[in-house]
């Protein structure tokens, strides 16, 4: 039988607590496996830093902010003290961020958000789907609490790292356009999806074959939004205050 302090110990605590649909029950046993680290590797080892990474996400899942952000600086001040750690300390300011955006911190958010591009920039592999994806789920679920300025705030963040990783004409890049279009048609800014659907149809037309179900599908979302600004601009004047084309039907 294996000791508490046993290596296979502290991996059994964080195997257990990947297979939990409950954050709660997965920070319990997130903790338990840090402290069996700490006292057998010392608190500046790799293996603490990622599991002080978890322990972060499984607390903004729970919606303990404060504490989230706790945990990704320290898995972050020691990431910072190894070498060729470039895209785990990009995955880490991009978490500090999005924390950072949901406690209403903007100044913090701009500047975890440069910091993350910048590590990026010096990371030996730039593809990294995992790290991208921290800003496209965050974003999903920003949408899906119908808050569409922080939706949009993230997807553009997305988009600028996807223009380090990618090629201008990568069919991510033309993605990026359109989730960032679908945040603003769902927001009511007409004007700003056109622009967004028609910089990925730019994208796209240069790619793909004319008829290619990709390309139509942007041809047609580009259409549909000009016909919604078609209706806002032939309302009265008198119909509504404010700017008729952020308007909603």
């Amino acid at each position: 039988m294996l000791g508490g302090g046993h290596p296979d110990t502290a991996f059994g605590y964080a195997t257990l607590a990947s297979l939990q649909e409950d954050p709660s029950e997965a920070v319990g046993m997130l903790n338990r496996c840090l402290e069996i680290q700490e006292s057998l590797l010392g608190e500046k080892h790799p293996a603490v830093a990622d599991t002080c990474d978890q322990i972060g996400d499984a607390l903004r899942r729970m919606g303990i902010l404060e504490r989230s952000l706790e945990f990704y600086e320290r898995s972050l001040k020691i990431h910072q003290e190894k070498v060729d750690c470039h895209l785990p300390v990009a995955r880490l300011y991009a978490k500090l961020g999005i924390v950072s955006l949901a406690l209403g911190n903007g100044r913090d958010v701009v500047r975890h958000h440069a910091r993350s591009i910048a590590s990026l920039k010096d990371a030996p592999v730039k593809r990294d789907q995992a790290f991208l994806s921290i800003y496209d789920e965050a974003g999903k679920e920003m949408l899906r609490e119908r808050d569409f300025d922080n939706a949009v705030a993230l997807y553009r963040q997305a988009l600028s790292i996807r223009k380090v990783m990618c090629g201008q004409l990568d069919p991510d890049i033309a993605i990026a356009h359109e989730g960032i279009g679908f945040a603003l048609f769902s927001k009511g800014d007409y004007i700003g999806a056109l622009r967004e659907y028609q910089k990925s149809l730019s994208i796209r037309e240069t790619t793909l074959e004319e008829d290619h179900a990709d390309l139509l599908a942007v041809v047609e979302m580009v259409d549909i939004v000009r016909l919604k600004i078609s209706k806002v601009e032939s309302l009265p004047s008198h119909a509504g205050p404010g700017n008729g084309l952020n308007w909603t039907f």
